[in-house]
C-alpha cells in the first residue's frame, strides 16, 4: 500500500489558515477588551469634564467676587473683563429680598425668565450682568452649572445684599 496518496489528499491551508482557530478567540478577546476599555474611558471623561466645569465655575466666582463690595456698575463690568475661561459663562446680580418669605432659589429654567435676570439694581439704569444670555437660551439642552453666591452692591449712599449668579456651561 502506498502511503504517499495519503499524504497527498491531506488538506493544507497555509501558516496562517492551520492557526485560524485559535486566532479568532483572540481577536474577539481583544475587541471586548478594547470596548470595555473605551467605555471605561468614556465615563471617566464624562465625570472629568463635569468636574472641570465646576471647577472653571468657582474660579470664575472668585474672580468676580474678589471684592466683597460692589461699589458701582463701573466696578462690576471690571471684574467681569477680568475673567478667562475657555467655557461660555455669565454672571449677574439678583437683589436679596430680606424677606425669607419671598425668596426663591434659581434654577436651570429660571435663567430664561426676563424678569428675574433684568432688575435694575443701580442707579444708572445698567443691568448687572456679564453678557447676554441669548446664546444660552438657545442652547438649554447644554451640561450647565449655575452657583449662587451672596454679595453686597452699594446703591447711593446705602449698601444692600444682592446674589451674584455665576452661570457657566459648554
Amino acid at each position: 500500500m502506498n502511503l504517499n496518496f495519503l499524504k497527498s489528499k491531506k488538506a493544507y491551508i497555509g501558516a496562517i489558515g492551520d492557526d485560524l482557530p485559535s486566532i479568532i478567540p483572540i481577536f474577539l478577546g481583544l475587541t471586548i477588551f478594547f470596548a470595555v476599555f473605551m467605555s471605561t474611558y468614556n465615563v471617566y471623561k464624562n465625570s472629568n469634564d463635569l468636574y472641570s466645569l465646576q471647577n472653571e465655575t468657582i474660579k470664575i466666582a472668585n474672580t468676580m467676587k474678589s471684592e466683597p463690595l460692589i461699589a458701582d456698575w463701573n466696578a462690576f463690568d471690571k471684574a467681569c473683563k477680568k475673567v478667562n475661561s475657555k467655557y461660555h459663562w455669565n454672571s449677574f446680580l439678583v437683589d436679596l429680598d430680606l424677606n425669607s418669605e419671598k425668596y426663591r432659589g434659581l434654577n436651570k429654567l429660571d435663567l430664561c425668565d426676563q424678569n428675574l435676570l433684568f432688575q435694575e439694581i443701580n442707579e444708572v439704569k445698567k443691568y448687572y450682568q456679564c453678557f447676554n444670555l441669548n446664546d444660552f437660551r438657545n442652547n438649554n439642552d447644554k451640561e450647565t452649572v449655575v452657583y449662587m453666591f451672596p454679595i453686597t452692591v452699594q446703591k447711593t449712599e446705602f449698601i444692600y445684599p444682592a446674589r451674584i449668579y455665576i452661570v457657566t456651561w459648554k
